[in-house]
């Protein structure tokens, strides 16, 4: 996997108080160890996190996210993946049982892990330092998951909108 990316801190280039943006374009190529290695086949998940959704170019994330209120409330809107905010934790790890939202993992048909992305909209509110609440919507489009579609940015073959909610608590 090759993942090409770069994060903009819009106060210092345009001056726009607490206002960031990113992007990311992503390319995944070669074989999946678990379909290819005897000895790891009949794993329930990937033994690889950089396999799957096709072996293709990808626009993994384009989106700006502002905050207000004393940087309490924070909005992010843009392309972006379920997983990047909801159902997450840092992946240090090889296999995909271990990375990634396990949402995405096991109802991926639906719920859009790395390096996939759909149109986005998520609002957080920081109730305390280490306790926050956010709601998002999300595009569910399964014409994204297509090999020719990594750079899919219309809204043609949307089924609706998938809407989590968390109430994280990091003490």
């Amino acid at each position: 996997q090759l993942a090409l990316g770069t994060h903009f801190d819009l106060n210092k280039i345009l001056g726009w108080q607490d206002t960031e943006a990113q992007i990311t374009v992503t390319y995944r190529d070669g074989q999946s160890l678990s379909q290819t290695a005897d000895g790891l086949q009949g794993h329930l998940s990937s033994v690889q996190e950089v396999w799957g959704r096709g072996q293709t170019w990808r626009l993994t994330d384009l989106w700006i996210k502002k905050k207000f209120l004393d940087q309490a409330l924070d909005i992010k809107v843009g392309r972006f993946g379920q997983a990047e905010d909801f159902n997450s934790f840092d992946c240090d790890f090889q296999n995909l049982a271990l990375c990634g939202s396990q949402v995405g993992n096991w109802v991926g048909d639906q719920w859009y892990n790395w390096p996939v992305s759909q149109w986005a909209l998520r609002v957080k509110y920081n109730l305390q330092p280490d306790l926050y609440a956010q709601i998002g919507a999300y595009e569910y489009n399964p014409e994204n998951l297509q090999r020719g579609k990594g750079f899919n940015l219309s809204t043609d073959g949307s089924r609706g909108a998938i809407i989590p909610a968390e109430l994280v608590w990091t003490p």
